[in-house]
């Protein structure tokens, strides 16, 4: 005896779901494997940025130092000159 219309179906319908089944497995297995791509790459992006604020960040404390030694030398400047104008107001009275 020949197979049944509903057999034929019901086997074709069983070959469909094994490889909607199959097929869903490989897009599942390709997207976790791109998202940890993606998540690897976001990972030495952050690397990369954290470095480049700890160079710019030494940067910043090199100048601010730069600029603490500037006002320290002006400040000793602008005090010899209150001095110095002091001892000539004394010479002078």
């Amino acid at each position: 005896m020949s197979e049944s219309f509903t057999d034929k179906a019901k086997d074709a319908a069983h070959k469909v779901a094994e490889k909607a089944k199959s097929v869903g497995h490989e897009a599942s297995e390709k997207a976790h494997e791109v998202g940890h791509k993606i998540s690897e790459k976001a990972h030495e992006v952050g690397h990369k940025i954290d470095e480049k604020a700890h160079e710019l960040g030494h940067k910043a404390g090199e100048k601010a130092g730069e600029a603490k030694e500037w006002v320290k030398g002006k400040t000793h400047q602008a005090g010899e000159k209150v001095e110095q104008t002091g001892e000539n107001i004394k010479k002078n009275s």
